[in-house]
């Protein structure tokens, strides 16, 4: 009974160690492609959140940054900031560009777990496209129907921006 016993621990122990072998070589095949690939993501969603920016540099993000500012760039005409917020679930991934004149050029929501049929509507170009324009205010502004959660996640975090902006921009950060 105790040969059995023991020649499944070992059994399932090998199993085990060649599942986290496969896994860590897939990792290690995989990892360069994925981050090739939000690369190129990153770099479509700051064309098209300021499409007269010209060339993107990253800046680091500030230590007095809002914890949703996970990453910035300038460019020439202003700032591309990526967001993550939380609506009715974690992970709303936005990118926003703000002009030097303090008014958006542009948001697109990059991903989004939310809700299909409401909180999804954050990826939807009527609901990015309203922003466009805006200034700190977001006057104008409306939330989406039945996805307040969202809405005031999605909100909250452009004014995040806002507020990083206003500090880049009063240390000399503008061209």
């Amino acid at each position: 009974m105790k040969n059995i016993a023991l020649r499944s621990i070992v059994i399932l122990s090998a199993i085990c160690l060649a599942a986290a072998a496969l896994l860590a070589v897939t990792n290690l095949v995989t990892e360069p492609i994925i981050r090739e690939s939000e690369a190129a993501e990153a770099k479509a969603a700051l064309a098209e959140v300021m499409p007269d920016g010209g060339e993107f540099t990253p800046i680091d993000v500030p230590e007095n940054a809002p914890s949703t500012v996970t990453a910035v760039w300038q460019s020439e005409t202003g700032y591309v900031f990526q967001l993550t917020a939380s609506g009715y679930a974690p992970g709303i991934r936005i990118m926003c560009g703000i002009g030097f004149d303090g008014k958006i050029t542009g948001v697109k929501t990059v991903s989004s777990s939310e809700t299909p049929g409401f909180g999804k509507k954050c990826e939807e170009a009527w609901y990015q496209e309203q922003y466009k324009g805006a200034d700190e205010s977001l006057a104008g502004v409306d939330a989406i129907s039945g996805a307040t959660k969202t809405s005031n996640g999605y909100k909250g975090a452009i004014k995040d921006a806002f507020a990083l902006f206003a500090s880049l921009t009063s240390e000399g950060g503008e061209s």
